[in-house]
């Protein structure tokens, strides 16, 4: 045992499920995972067909911290 309580998983994308899960877990004592289950792009069709295209990183080269190579 890793010394808290898990619960889930539910639907990310459930609000009812969400508050109710959220209502009755607040209630216990201790440490707690709560698992969330989403679908990326969730109601935007484009995004549900291709959801490796959107949203897409930020393409720019990073720049390391002041004085790294």
């Amino acid at each position: 045992e890793l010394g808290f309580k898990y619960v889930g998983p539910i639907d990310g994308h459930n609000t009812k499920e969400l508050i109710s899960t959220f209502n009755k877990i607040k209630e216990l004592k201790g440490s707690i995972l709560v698992h969330v289950k989403t679908i990326k792009g969730k109601g935007y069709n484009y995004t549900e067909k291709y959801p490796w295209k959107y949203p897409k990183k930020d393409e720019k080269k990073e720049v390391p911290p002041h004085g790294c190579k």
